[in-house]
């Protein structure tokens, strides 16, 4: 039993590498993380996750489509690994206890 964590993210590096900073505080526990990229025009972020304690998977748009992000989210949910999971904006990291109840 695990928890995917499905983000979408455009346009903002610094927002993620934040994101994927905080999330890698929990990488004892069994967390997928699912990083959904809108069509950003900026550099990609698998250098960042690849050098990451985090695991998951990382998909692209190749097509911007407008205004997208409930449309990343739903799509992530396609490549979760576990039933429970959790659809987030980059700002908001769950804490561990959050966590940990889930679990």
């Amino acid at each position: 039993m695990g928890i995917s964590i499905v983000l979408s993210h455009f346009e903002q590096p610094e927002v993620l590498a934040w994101q994927v900073q905080r999330l890698e505080k929990f990488s004892d526990l069994p967390l997928d993380v699912v990083l959904v990229d809108d069509c950003s025009a900026t550099e990609s972020p698998l250098p960042m996750l690849r050098n990451s304690k985090l695991t998951g998977t990382f998909v692209r748009h190749k097509r911007r489509i407008a205004w997208n992000i409930p449309g990343s989210r739903n799509w992530g949910m396609v490549f979760a690994k576990y039933e429970h999971c959790l659809r987030t904006d980059l700002d908001h990291v769950p804490s561990r206890a959050t966590l940990e109840k889930l679990l």
